[in-house]
């Protein structure tokens, strides 16, 4: 095929493919574009009748509800359904029921209407159950309507108390409701319907399928169907369905208010159509501009060649010797033949030219080559780096000066030597596997770092940072590695030091977390006790009067009664006996209700200990033993503190009574009393072998009011707490039931102790 031919050919094939292609894209651009804005369009359209609807259906649920807040108000409820008729004369009829479903009122009014029973309505239940307007569909009215249902509440003590009274509805026509949104046309073919929850139509152009179909009953594809569930869920979207062999495309947006879904369809031929007409409209300017362009080409191609085959006529006679160098520019002074040669005669000086300066530039470049080795070795040795050179296997071929220094070992010793075999490295099979497997990502151009520790030839030990690289040449190929190890020793040990500080910040912190967390608790404690003290000293002064009355009674109707025989005397007694206990019970609401002032005197505690508990009065089977060894200063107010005392040996002397958990008698009954000196505070311990405090119940002791015994109001332990709080001291215990329990209160001391 000649020249000609070939370009003229590959231009043409070129130009064919550039404008196909071209052509192709555009109007897959366009077509993608154009489907893109009907598609927005849709989903634009759906979106916007949908959110009408839901307006409409809101306005439709505020008049309901002011409907409902009318018929409460009104003295006649006829004159609300009249003014709810008049204000909304879509309201085609209007129910007022009771509880049962019966109808009280109705407008317009109709006798057989008055008989309906509307518990038997699913809408009217559920309106019931959860209090709140229900929107639904039905014929039940003998024509399709919307239905609004609302419950009539009267407020009862509290808006969150209310109390359902009946239910009131609204019944709008479908054909009024849905009129404008029927007669909708999107193009040629597109319309708008509408579908409830259940898939049922309650709009379409077809007025036959309105309640009587649901909307994959319109055909037998499972498209259908697929996008009936989609809009089910109560999603926006869009998709794709079959219908009497036609394809359609859907965008639906869901009716919040309701719980339906508003769909805009149209068939896609409409719009593909368009697509079409610009597919022609584009062949069409294809061929204007292709069959020019073929001209245009020809000619070119042409006037290109006959120059270029003159020209290879020529060569042709050079090539067998017929026309000389020397001769070609007199072949044709004229054309491009001449210039050729003229131009071949150049390059033939210049190649002589450039041989002369290549050998210049060699010289140059050994010298510069010289230079460039002297200045690596300079800064190669003068580095405070570890630095060494090995090959492909790991031998080292050379290291600079700093390297020889800091390991002690000289160029013979290291030499063709493989790395890891040197005396510094660790004979630990691990960690030289470790540094032959780096080397060997080195060589396949991977760079390895790790920590090392070496002892060099003169004892000394270090901690290097290694890393292993590869050196590549202009190829990318990986000639040399090269090995770099940095002393990192002091750094090492200050990470130490601060690993060191850092774990004794953090048990510091930990330490002071602790402290904060148990400040806040005595904290919340004192403010507790605050409180219920307030109310406590309420109630004790609003008992404490209808007390003495009652026991001023008691005491007359004794002294009327003394000398007759009415046999009233232990009745009274009992009275006076209780009168007095809830005295005591009040008495002591107000001691924990009191803030006193407190009279702070320093005492040796344990004389002042050992006397309140040889004054004590334990039970006689109870052994007592006290190890008072504190030798310990307190400041504390005596009165108040001896309660404490007393408090909890009374608590240590009832321990062994018996046992609402059926343990076993304790055989040797025994508390212990004892004082120690710790960390500048007292502590004094109190614990018996009793029967122990429940775990259920530990974590209770210190609440007000909580006891566990017939008697008295548990106060006693809290008043205890309260007043080791006032003296800034602790009360903790320790108990477990069947092995008894142990009270520890611990207050300052106010001078140091041996």
């Amino acid at each position: 095929m000649k020249l000609k031919s070939k370009i003229t050919f590959s231009v043409l094939i070129v130009l064919f493919i550039a404008i196909g292609l071209l052509g192709y894209i555009y109007l897959q651009v366009s077509t993608s574009i154009l489907q893109k804005e009907v598609t927005e369009n849709l989903e634009l359209l759906s979106e916007s009748y949908a959110t009408q609807i839901d307006l409409k259906l809101n306005s439709y649920k505020k008049s309901i509800r002011d409907l409902s807040s009318a018929i409460i108000t009104s003295v006649y409820t006829g004159d609300a359904l009249k003014e709810a008729s008049r204000l909304y004369p879509e309201f085609k009829q209007i129910f007022y029921t009771d509880k049962e479903g019966n109808v009280i009122d109705m407008l317009p009014y109709n006798p057989e209407d008055m008989q309906i029973d509307f518990s038997e309505n699913e809408f009217w239940n559920e309106t019931l159950e959860k209090n709140e307007i229900q929107i639904t569909t039905n014929n039940d009215f003998g024509y399709p309507a919307i239905i609004l249902s609302a419950p009539v509440v009267l407020p009862f003590l509290t808006p969150d108390m209310p109390l359902t009274h009946g239910v009131v509805c609204v019944t709008i026509p479908m054909d009024f409701f849905f009129r404008e949104y029927q007669n909708i046309t999107i193009g040629e073919t597109g319309y708008i319907f509408i579908i409830d929850e259940d898939d049922l139509i309650i709009s379409h152009k077809d007025t036959d399928a309105i309640l009587t179909k649901k909307f994959y009953d319109l055909s037998e594809e499972d498209s259908l169907r697929q996008v009936a569930d989609i809009m089910n869920i109560g999603n926006s979207g869009s998709g794709f369905y079959h219908l009497n062999n036609n394809r359609y495309y859907i965008s639906f947006y869901p009716i919040f208010n309701a719980k339906w879904s508003l769909a805009v369809t149209v068939l896609i031929d409409e719009y593909h159509s368009e697509s079409r007409n610009l597919s022609l409209f584009l062949l069409g300017i294809i061929i204007i501009i292709v069959v020019p362009t073929i001209l245009i080409v020809f000619t070119v191609v042409n006037r290109i060649v006959m120059p270029l085959r003159n020209v290879s006529n020529i060569l042709k006679k050079m090539a067998a010797g017929e026309i000389k160098k020397d001769n070609l520019r007199e072949q044709d002074s004229h054309d491009e033949l001449s210039e050729i040669s003229h131009d071949f005669n150049k390059i033939i000086n210049n190649f002589e030219h450039i041989a002369e300066e290549l050998n210049i530039d060699l010289e140059k470049e050994k010298k510069t080559l010289h230079e460039t080795v002297l200045r690596f070795h300079a800064i190669f040795n003068q580095s405070s780096h570890n630095i060494w050179i090995m090959d492909l296997e790991g031998k080292i071929l050379e290291a600079n000066d700093s390297f020889h220094k800091n390991i002690g070992l000289g160029k013979k010793q290291i030499k063709n030597k493989y790395f890891w075999e040197l005396p510094f490295i660790s004979k630990r099979k691990k960690r030289s596997d470790e540094i032959k497997k780096a080397i060997q990502d080195s060589a396949n151009n991977k760079s390895s770092r790790m920590e090392i520790n070496i002892k060099a030839v003169h004892k000394k030990i270090y901690v290097l940072d290694m890393t292993i690289q590869p050196v590549l040449d202009k190829n990318k190929n990986v000639v040399l590695i090269i090995g770099e190890g940095r002393d990192i020793t002091e750094r090492k040990k200050v990470e130490l030091e601060l690993n060191i500080y850092r774990c004794h910040l953090e048990e510091m912190m930990q330490s002071r977390t602790e402290e904060l967390k148990e400040a806040q608790k005595e904290l919340l404690i004192k403010e507790k006790f605050a409180a219920l003290g307030k109310l406590t000293a309420i109630v004790s002064h609003e008992i404490r009067n209808p007390l003495a009355t009652i026991k001023s009674s008691a005491y007359l109707i004794k002294e009327k009664t003394k000398n007759k025989e009415l046999k009233i005397e232990k009745i009274i007694i009992r009275l006076e006996r209780n009168v007095s206990r809830c005295d005591q019970i009040i008495e002591e609401l107000l001691d924990y209700s009191r803030t006193p002032t407190l009279d702070f005197k320093s005492i040796e505690i344990d004389k002042w200990l050992e006397k309140i508990i040889k004054n004590f009065r334990f039970k006689d089977t109870i052994s007592v033993k006290m190890f008072l060894e504190s030798e310990a200063n307190v400041s504390i107010d005596i009165e108040n503190f001896r309660r404490v005392i007393i408090n909890l040996l009374s608590n240590a002397n009832q321990a062994f009574a018996e046992d609402p958990n059926n343990h076993e008698p304790v055989k040797k009954p025994k508390i212990v009393i004892k004082t120690v000196v710790e960390n500048e505070y007292i502590n004094i311990i109190i614990s018996d072998n009793g029967h122990g405090i429940p775990e259920d119940i530990i974590n209770k002791i210190f609440e007000p009011l909580f006891s566990t015994k017939n008697f008295g109001v548990g106060l006693g332990l809290p008043i205890v707490q309260q007043i080791v709080l006032q003296h800034s001291g602790k009360i903790k215990v320790n108990s477990k039931s069947g092995e008894g329990t142990k009270f520890i209160v611990q207050l300052p001391v106010i001078e140091n102790n041996k």
